[in-house]
């Protein structure tokens, strides 16, 4: 009985670690990367398009922004995840040709 606990939280850990890319795309849909990127960059979301989306194994995200203006965006966005709750930190994002200038995680 003492053993049904570690049990499920290796279960736990192992179906995230298989199945994490997919809850991060399940939460993290376009119009919330959208939303995401146009709080930090001032742009109404309606006026943005997620129109590249890359997403590297682990916690980060990286998506590309097209405003309606024509300025076109690059973003990296951490969490998402399981792990996470499918909480994310604010998205670092920059014109694009420029580097983004990364935060730090917290």
């Amino acid at each position: 009985m003492t053993f049904t606990k570690p049990i499920l939280f290796a279960a736990f850990l192992f179906t995230t670690g298989c199945f994490g890319d997919d809850f991060a795309k399940m939460t993290l849909t376009d119009e919330r990367l959208a939303s995401e990127a146009g709080g930090v960059l001032g742009i109404n979301p309606a006026n943005l398009t997620v129109t590249e989306r890359r997403s590297s194994y682990g916690s980060g995200t990286y998506f590309t922004v097209r405003a309606r203006n024509g300025r076109v965006y690059n973003c990296v966005i951490t969490g998402g995840g399981p792990l996470a709750f499918g909480l994310t930190n604010p998205p670092d994002c920059a014109r694009d040709g420029q580097p983004i200038q990364r935060r730090g995680l917290f």
